[in-house]
């Protein structure tokens, strides 16, 4: 017997829209990808862009969707759920989006202070988080633009913590002084292990930085190796942060292979002994059906 959708599973982030036809389980039956993320569109595009992804797909199926699309500045805000927060809770503050079919939006998380205010939030990871987590406690680590680490018990979201080391790594290799160094893509070699050393070993980061330029003029750091040093310079001070707010314990990486390949490696380093990939589109796709499932 042949699978239905129950619904259209959408991750809409700043720079990507994903978009996926999805059983109530999460199943993904078709997957669809563009380019147009959030921070390219005027309010007014986002109806007629999902129309656009969703070319020939039911039209009398409903939407879920998570990510900045439900941020300030994207198609209709959905106020963060403090945490902890678990597929009900967000599954009873999804907000209807001006859209000529039934278009729901994920809302994002926050972690607050004791004073109540925020300390943290999140958006899209949160689904993710959802669809990855383990059956009991665990920790998950989503590297990106803003890499999260996330404490789940089950799909119950308890803490996170946020590090731009993605938007960090980017600007630093194209817009500092170190560009002129940067000549390939990072890989979890030699130079990448040294540098994630030097940050588990306490060196302050911001002179560490600038070791890739002087490295780089002598020919101790050769161009191919420039990348792998930057990047395991940032990765290792996340990792030593997270390692140090966090703890041990088994560590479940949502991602793409490219860079959950370069984390796996620096965690392995810092002494973590069992690190799961978890595949991230899967993961978002569980989520959204765990969330949809939750619905009042």
């Amino acid at each position: 017997m042949a699978m239905e959708a129950a619904f259209i599973g959408i991750d809409w982030g700043t720079t990507n829209l994903r978009a996926w036809l999805l059983t109530a389980e999460g199943q993904s039956l078709e997957a669809r990808s563009s380019a147009r993320g959030m921070s390219g569109l005027d309010p007014a595009d986002f109806a007629s862009t999902l129309e656009g992804i969703l070319q020939g797909w039911p039209t009398d199926l409903p939407v879920l969707a998570c990510g900045m699309v439900g941020a300030r500045q994207g198609w209709i805000e959905a106020p963060y759920v403090s945490l902890p927060a678990a597929p009900p809770s967000l599954g009873d503050r999804l907000i209807l989006a001006p859209a000529s079919r039934r278009v729901l939006i994920v809302p994002g998380i926050a972690a607050r202070d004791p004073q109540g205010r925020l300390a943290d939030v999140a958006r899209g990871e949160e689904t993710q988080a959802i669809g990855a987590a383990a059956p009991g406690p665990g920790l998950l680590v989503c590297p990106g633009t803003h890499s999260k680490w996330i404490r789940t018990d089950g799909p119950r979201i308890l803490d996170l913590q946020t590090f731009m080391t993605g938007e960090l790594y980017g600007l630093l290799s194209s817009q500092s002084v170190l560009r002129h160094a940067i000549g390939s893509k990072a890989q979890p070699g030699d130079a990448f292990r040294q540098g994630v050393e030097d940050m588990l070993q306490g060196r302050p980061l911001a002179e560490a930085l600038f070791s890739v330029r002087v490295q780089s003029l002598d020919g101790r750091l050769a161009t191919i190796d420039a990348a792998s040093r930057l990047s395991g310079l940032l990765i290792g001070a996340e990792v030593a942060a997270g390692m140090a707010r966090f703890g041990f314990s088994p560590v479940r990486l949502v991602g793409n292979p490219e860079l959950t390949s370069l984390y796996a490696s620096a965690l392995a380093q810092a002494g973590y002994q069992a690190v799961e990939v978890i595949d991230g589109d899967q993961a978002v796709c569980r989520g959204l059906a765990h969330i949809w499932n939750a619905r009042p």
